[in-house]
């Protein structure tokens, strides 16, 4: 997407094939070469591309926070559901 892109210009995208971004080596390594513990996370399945590496990331010792208004799900149920079990996970949503 160029309108995100264009805001990172010294980033080369990560092209992955998992849902599970953080089983991905360049992107865990990509995080870990930042030395930051606090992780915004935002994705196109709530359930799936969100949760998934949210979970990771809080096993790994990591804070992490998501922009629920910048994900989706299949339904809104599922959305809502995804986010209940992120929070429950120990995950905060942005304001």
């Amino acid at each position: 997407m160029p309108e995100v892109t264009e805001l990172f210009p010294n980033q080369i995208p990560i092209d992955r094939t998992s849902i599970n971004a953080w089983i991905d080596d360049q992107f865990r390594s990509a995080i870990e070469a930042t030395e930051r513990k606090k992780i915004v996370l935002a994705g196109l399945w709530t359930e799936a591309c969100v949760m998934f590496p949210a979970i990771n990331l809080l096993e790994a010792g990591y804070e992490v926070y998501f922009v629920a208004d910048a994900c989706g799900d299949v339904t809104p149920e599922a959305h809502e559901r995804a986010v209940q079990r992120l929070i429950q996970a120990g995950a905060v949503p942005s304001p």
